[in-house]
């Protein structure tokens, strides 16, 4: 297949960055420009048939209004598109809004809603509530219980905030229940701690064994910890 004369030339000419950096500059500006125009279009769309709709034609002696999903459909849109672009339009101030600014201004949305909860109703939500302000406001909760648990006077102790151990145990971060867990194992291993290490070492070695065991069935977990205990034993005497 030919190739046109503009085909040519694009593919033959040596790339030069600065050029490359100009020319690309001049198309982003070109892009927000585009994109505030046509957010802009959607915004007005949606406010003109939100309500009543607006006189398409006669169908039947009829009046058809038409709805804000006819309109996506004829510009050629996807309606989860379109309220995308309609979520960073900033109407008040007709601008797009940047990533950070988008998420301040969901926080911000968020927090009003949970405001809204009931403690008495702890599974009710609000009108408006997401499966995103639902994940916000669970890290929100578990934020809390972390704050919590270093105020207490033996969270010193814990040394459970170098979070690697956790990634080994294939959880990426440590829950407020694995931290108080610790905390209570530790205390029933320092008795029979081998001296001259650390308990807390030694506890997450334990904590490593308890997720293993925890993978079979509960009727098999005694034996199964006895044979690792007895596998333990030949290892650290390097005879398998």
């Amino acid at each position: 297949m030919a190739k046109d004369k503009k085909d040519v030339i694009v593919s033959t000419r040596p790339w030069n960055y600065e050029e490359a950096v100009k020319v690309g500059r001049e198309l982003m500006k070109q892009y927000h420009k585009l994109s505030l125009s046509v957010v802009r279009e959607l915004y007005a769309a949606r406010e003109a048939l939100s309500n009543t709709g607006v006189r398409k034609d006669l169908v039947s002696n009829e009046t058809r209004l038409i709805s804000f999903q006819d309109y996506l459909n004829d510009i050629g849109m996807s309606k989860p598109t379109a309220y995308r672009w309609l979520e960073l339009y900033d109407h008040a101030n007709d601008k797009l809004l940047s990533s950070e600014e988008y998420k301040a201004k969901k926080i911000v949305e968020f927090e009003k809603l949970i405001k809204l909860l009931r403690p008495d109703y702890p599974e009710w939500r609000p009108d408006g509530w997401s499966e995103a302000c639902e994940r916000y406001y669970r890290s929100k909760l578990q934020e809390d219980r972390y704050t919590q648990i270093a105020r207490q006077e033996h969270f010193e102790q814990l040394d459970l905030f170098n979070r690697h151990f956790f990634e080994n145990l294939q959880a990426p971060i440590a829950s407020p229940e694995d931290i108080l867990h610790f905390s209570e194992l530790k205390e029933k291993i320092k008795p029979i701690a081998y001296p001259g290490i650390p308990v807390q070492k030694q506890t997450h070695a334990v904590m490593l064994i308890e997720k293993v065991i925890r993978d079979f069935p509960e009727k098999d977990r005694k034996g199964v910890a006895k044979a690792l205990a007895e596998a333990t034993m030949l290892i650290a005497m390097e005879e398998i």
